[in-house]
C-alpha cells in the first residue's frame, strides 16, 4: 500500500477540510476510486506568514516519523516550501495560481520548486512562471460532469433571471 501525506493550509476561519479544501478532497476521492491501495493522511498548516508556517516544521517532522509515508503532496507554494524543508520524504508540489500569479509569492514558490522533487501546475501559463520548469507537469483540475454539464446558450441566465444583454462576472469562491 502506498501512503501519501497531504500538506496544505488549515488557516481558513471555521476551517473544515471538506469545505475549504474541497478540490483536494475531490482529487483524493477520485484517486481512491481508481486505486484503493493508496492511503492518504493530512497535515494542516496553522499560522500566517513565514514565521507561522515555520512553527509547523517540527510538528510536520513528528508526523512523518510516526508513519511510513512514501511521499508528500503539498498544495500551494508556501505549503510546498514548508514540506520541502524536511529532507526525509520526497515532495510533489501543486501550484494552483495565486502562488505564482502574485509577484510577491512567485519567488518563494520558485524556491519551493527548486527544493521539491517534482511539481504540478494547473495551467500552461503557470508553467512559464517557474524559473526551473524541467521537472514540472501541467495537470489541469478535473471537472465533475455529474455536477457540471453543457446547457443551451443563455439557459442559465434565464433560469437565474440575469439579463442576457448584461455583462456578468462570476466569482467561484467565497
Amino acid at each position: 500500500m502506498m501512503k501519501v501525506l497531504i500538506v496544505c493550509s488549515g488557516n481558513a476561519q471555521n476551517f473544515s477540510f471538506e469545505i475549504n479544501q474541497a478540490f483536494i478532497y475531490d482529487q483524493i476521492n477520485s484517486i481512491k476510486l481508481l486505486d484503493s491501495s493508496i492511503d492518504f493522511d493530512f497535515f494542516f498548516i496553522e499560522g500566517k506568514g513565514w514565521r507561522g508556517y515555520l512553527k509547523n516544521l517540527k510538528l510536520l517532522k513528528e508526523k512523518i516519523t510516526k508513519s511510513d509515508f512514501n511521499f508528500i503532496h503539498a498544495h500551494s507554494g508556501d505549503s510546498i516550501l514548508l514540506a520541502s524543508l524536511q529532507r526525509v520524504l520526497p515532495v510533489l508540489g501543486t501550484y494552483h495560481g495565486s502562488d505564482l500569479n502574485r509577484k510577491k509569492n512567485r519567488y518563494l514558490s520558485n524556491f519551493a520548486n527548486v527544493l521539491s522533487k517534482h511539481s504540478i501546475v494547473v495551467s500552461n501559463n503557470l508553467h512559464q512562471k517557474l524559473f526551473i520548469n524541467n521537472k514540472v507537469d501541467v495537470v489541469p483540475c478535473g471537472v465533475d460532469f455529474e455536477i457540471f454539464f453543457p446547457i443551451e446558450k443563455n439557459e442559465a441566465r434565464l433560469q437565474m433571471k440575469i439579463p442576457i444583454d448584461k455583462k456578468v462576472i462570476l466569482f467561484s469562491s467565497s
